[in-house]
């Protein structure tokens, strides 16, 4: 199955309104999964203390990783786009 083409995620990521604070989280979740390619389910179980945002890196602890049973943490890292977007938070 292909991807979307830049230009379909561009306008689909342009069509949220930053002023409106869900439409807002809802950019920053799409662009996180985006960048990270983290999976739905460990970026919403993400606590505060998972991202190191001086580091520009998320810890995404085994107990909420797609596997938990194999007890392996993992990190993500966080680029420019993703960093200024949490700062906003």
């Amino acid at each position: 199955m292909p991807g979307l083409a830049d230009a379909e995620v561009d306008r689909s990521l342009s069509s949220y309104d930053e002023r409106q604070f869900a439409q807002w989280r809802d950019k920053t979740l799409c662009l996180l999964l985006l960048d990270s390619g983290m999976r739905i389910q460990e970026a919403v179980n993400l606590k505060i203390d998972h991202i190191g945002v001086k580091r520009c890196v998320i810890y995404i602890p085994s107990e909420v990783a797609r596997y938990p049973l194999v007890e392996r943490s993992r990190k993500g890292w966080l680029n420019c786009t993703k960093k200024d977007a949490l700062r906003r938070s």
